[in-house]
């Protein structure tokens, strides 16, 4: 588990499958990935990488549970009062 602050959003979520893919593809694929802020680094498996991938995805799916709760409730609100009304909160 390589300890660090990483960036979660969508686009590098992509790239991160992206490298899973290629790494598992292909095994002869030196993957690399980075920190927040710093290069990156070509010392990653193909392992580190997967369980990078689960734990972005403990962090975001309750996010996104969270923001479709949000607009289901907006949609269902039949005043502007009741949409001000909601806890629009991450």
């Amino acid at each position: 588990d390589k300890e660090g602050l990483y960036s979660i959003t969508e686009e590098k979520q992509s790239l991160l499958m992206a490298m899973i893919m290629m790494a598992t593809l292909n095994p002869t694929y030196q993957p690399s990935w980075n920190t927040v802020g710093e290069p990156c680094s070509y010392d990653w498996t193909l392992d580190e990488l997967k369980a990078l991938a689960a734990d972005i995805e403990k962090v975001v799916r309750p996010m996104i549970s969270k923001q479709q709760k949000m607009e289901s409730d907006i949609n269902k609100a039949e005043t502007i009062e009741a949409v001000k009304a909601i806890s629009i909160v991450f």
